[in-house]
């Protein structure tokens, strides 16, 4: 249905990001499967998302039950191999490492070139699943050197550039702190940015920032500097306004 509609409909950047975030949750069951019939030498604890966000956009990752693991009725053979033979090497296989999903990034990118939205989209697709996921980083870096290369100067660049400092970091995590003082570094190139381009970029930042403000437990020093953090945006953002 996912090809079907972007077929008739490929200017629609959700379909692409849907199908992408599909093919992960996709690879990520049959891990999870794998791990649990035991036919892989290196077991992984549950995965759970590590952004330390409850936004609205947060992928509740699946929970694996007996009936799913006997109910292979309906499963491709494709997917057989995949999830029962204990003769197939994750490690080279590139349907378990993100050959499906870079495909269809490659697919949208090539049909958008020039929509920084679409390709900026995928960073969010791919940022939930950093912990499950080997190939993940990866993509990240992907789609944030595509954006560097292909949209210089723009926001949402700029944007991706200051969070993906805290890539696969939570911030209650000990090593936050550090990637704070990056982000922080790295914003300061914010005031270079044209009035438009700043002031997408600073919206951008405000919402990603009062994410970290109301993640649970968040130590009150932290707290602090990321409310300094916001204060500092908002006058960047006063001022584009005041001058547009």
């Amino acid at each position: 249905m996912l090809l079907r509609s972007i077929r008739l409909n490929p200017e629609q950047r959700q379909l692409w990001h849907e199908y992408a975030k599909l093919e992960c949750l996709y690879i990520l069951k049959i891990m999870e499967r794998r791990r649990i019939l035991g036919l892989d030498t290196l077991s992984k604890e549950d995965v759970v998302d590590e952004t330390g966000f409850d936004g609205t956009d947060e992928i509740h990752l699946p929970s694996i039950t007996q009936e799913d693991l006997t109910t292979t009725s309906d499963e491709s053979q494709k997917e057989k191999d995949l999830l029962l033979s204990p003769l197939t090497n994750i490690a080279t296989n590139p349907a378990l490492n993100g050959a499906v999903v870079m495909a269809i990034y490659a697919s949208a990118i090539e049909s958008r070139p020039d929509d920084i939205l679409l390709l900026a989209g995928f960073y969010d697709v791919f940022t939930p699943f950093y912990s499950g996921l080997t190939f993940i980083n990866s993509s990240l870096e992907t789609v944030k050197t595509r954006l560097v290369e292909e949209f210089p100067g723009r926001g949402k660049t700029l944007f991706v550039q200051i969070r993906d400092h805290a890539r696969g970091v939570d911030p209650t995590d000990i090593k936050f702190p550090s990637s704070l003082r990056e982000m922080m570094k790295t914003a300061n190139q914010i005031p270079l940015l044209p009035f438009k381009e700043r002031k997408i970029c600073c919206s951008d930042l405000l919402a990603y920032l009062d994410r970290i403000s109301n993640t649970p437990n968040l130590e009150t020093n932290l707290q602090k500097v990321v409310s300094i953090f916001k204060e500092r945006v908002v006058k960047w953002q006063d001022v584009s306004e005041t001058i547009a």
